[in-house]
């Protein structure tokens, strides 16, 4: 079965958190807007005996049972596939590909270039995109190496 796993920056610290995306639909009332659920090995699943009630310092009350706030526009799903190192890939990474052994189409040969993984909408699949060669075929692509994220290294994409 395959591994769906989703990843979001926390607000308070800006680590990443792994769980289940939940988003608030603009009721108005609550202060965050996006949060994850961590599940699995990221929580304690008898979340109700371990849920600790405190006040955030800004008139909220935080339960904490699990349901972590995070930068809405961090959310980013796992792609099912690994790196060369066995690092997870994520939507929003930034990654190293090469391609030019000549078993693929020439539009491909020669890529040797940093690259953000994608959701291609019109293909319902996850890409490469680079500026130069625009969406590339993730099961086209060899060596592929996880080097940092666009919310993080943006730097990296230039």
């Amino acid at each position: 079965m395959r591994e769906i796993i989703f990843r979001g920056k926390r607000i308070d610290n800006g680590e990443w958190v792994y769980g289940v995306p939940i988003y608030n639909q603009g009721s108005g009332k609550d202060k965050y807007d996006a949060f994850i659920l961590k599940t699995g090995d990221e929580f304690d699943s008898n979340w109700r005996d371990n849920a600790n009630i405190r006040s955030d310092g800004a008139g909220y009350f935080v339960i904490d049972t699990g349901i972590i706030p995070v930068i809405d526009n961090s959310i980013s799903q796992f792609t099912g596939l690994t790196d060369k190192n066995g690092n997870k890939i994520f939507e929003g990474n930034i990654v190293h590909a090469e391609i030019g052994d000549g078993k693929y189409p020439a539009s491909y040969e020669g890529l040797d270039k940093n690259g953000k993984i994608i959701w291609d909408y019109d293909d319902c699949r996850f890409v490469l995109y680079t500026d130069e060669n625009g969406y590339n075929d993730l099961s086209k692509c060899d060596d592929i190496c996880v080097i940092g994220n666009i919310h993080d290294n943006k730097e990296l994409i230039k």
